[in-house]
């Protein structure tokens, strides 16, 4: 009995990802620097007008006060001049950064579609693959316990011929390890793998051995 085995999906090595697992695309990751500089941006025009508004202040106190030096005096339509021009620009980064948040939110929601479609397209791949291995399974099971009764019956016969009809203990032995049910369960475990907790949890599908109708006896 032969079978060509094809997986389908992402996770074990030579799967197909279809971009579940696939980095963010190159227009999300293109808005996500954008909006990254447009807020370092605002963030640094902040801290600068912050700091020019505090010494306009301290310079407007001085030279009402009279403390003020020539030079200071001198200064102070510079430094308004220099306040305003600041303001102006970071109006246009906090513009630019809105227009980039909007951007990103954009690229964001069309990556999450994106990968919604992918998650399913792999899922019914993954669907398809286990249904395929699944039922393959049950054939090998199948298989399997019809040899184990043809082995079964070969010992028998075997005995009738031996003196008092006894089996012979290598015989028995051997077909007593035949007869524990095979679980591939434990050795995924000791691998790293464990149960699902989520979607899935409650999945338990039996492994019937089949056989083809005509051989069922």
């Amino acid at each position: 009995m032969t079978m060509t085995r094809r997986f389908h999906g992402g996770l074990p090595e030579g799967w197909r990802d279809h971009g579940v697992f696939a980095p963010e695309t190159d227009a999300l990751a293109n808005a996500t620097a954008e909006h990254a500089a447009a807020t370092a941006k605002v963030e640094e025009l902040s801290a600068k007008k912050k700091e020019l508004d505090a010494r306009l202040c301290a310079l407007v106190d001085k030279v009402k006060s009279g403390q003020a030096t020539s030079g200071e005096t001198l200064s102070l339509p510079d430094v308004a001049a220099d306040t305003k021009r600041l303001a102006y620009e970071l109006s246009d980064a906090r513009s630019v950064l809105t227009m980039a948040e909007q951007t990103k939110e954009g690229a964001e929601l069309a990556s999450a579609r994106e990968r919604f479609e992918n998650a399913i397209a792999q899922a019914q791949e993954c669907r398809a693959a286990f249904e395929e291995i699944y039922k393959h399974a049950c054939i090998v099971l199948g298989a399997y316990c019809a040899l184990a009764d043809t082995a079964t019956a070969t010992a028998n016969k075997i005995a009738r011929s031996n003196v008092g009809g006894i089996m012979m203990p290598e015989y028995r032995r051997k077909l007593d390890e035949l007869s524990t049910p095979p679980n591939p369960l434990p050795s995924l475990l000791d691998a790293g793998y464990a149960g699902t907790t989520s979607f899935g949890y409650n999945f338990s599908m039996p492994v019937v051995p089949v056989q083809p109708k005509g051989a069922v006896k």
